[in-house]
């Protein structure tokens, strides 16, 4: 149910640049950010670097104690019950922790050190590849309602001037074959219209995918 509501989710932002290509270009960096955010939380290689990134930071952690590892607690009981058996009865806590062999400490620290920066590495390479995908379906997205908004204007402008065209062929002024072509620059400009619509549905589940991985 998650992960559906997660595409959901998604696609909301997808529908919001069909919906409001200027708005969403107004809104710039934030929305791409916010975009590529969301496409990383629900991203399964970002989710396995970010558990790398705790492991290494857990590493850098142990390497700065000043004990080599998890210290170990002894309990010990004496009585005399097999001697004097006069009910004295002792008890001896100990505390037991490993210490560092000389050098130990400072090449756990550098292998510590090492793996952070490599992980931290792969994080901004990784969001760095993922960025470049959304920015590009993103955009693919804008482009698409902006070709969408010129051809549907120029279908209205075909369609006026056939409008006029038609009415002076009725009124005697054209011949028929004028009305004839202006109709067929009209049908013309549908179905640019129709490809700049399917163009636009393609973007969008494109982009949707993205951030949706």
């Amino acid at each position: 149910m998650r992960a559906r509501f997660s595409i959901y989710r998604s696609c909301i932002l997808s529908a919001m640049v069909l919906a409001a290509p200027m708005a969403f270009s107004q809104a710039g960096a934030s929305g791409l950010k916010a975009a590529l955010d969301a496409a990383w939380q629900r991203s399964p290689q970002a989710r396995t670097l970010e558990a790398k990134r705790d492991e290494a930071l857990a590493g850098r952690e142990a390497a700065q104690s000043w004990i080599a590892g998890s210290p170990t607690v002894g309990l010990a009981q004496r009585s005399d019950r097999w001697t004097d058996q006069n009910g004295v009865r002792e008890t001896e806590v100990s505390v037991a922790a490993p210490i560092w062999l000389p050098g130990q400490k400072a090449a756990r620290h550098s292998f510590a050190q090492s793996s952070s920066d490599d992980v931290e590495a792969q994080i901004a390479n990784t969001r760095l590849a993922l960025a470049g995908e959304v920015r590009e379906r993103f955009w693919a997205v804008a482009a698409a309602r902006e070709a969408l908004s010129e051809a549907e204007d120029h279908q209205h402008h075909l369609e006026a001037i056939a409008d006029e065209v038609l009415r002076r062929v009725k009124a005697g002024d054209l011949a028929r074959t004028d009305g004839m072509l202006a109709q067929q620059e009209v049908l013309a400009a549908q179905g640019a219209v129709t490809t700049a619509k399917e163009s636009l549905q393609k973007s969008s589940v494109l982009l949707c995918h993205a951030l949706s991985m």
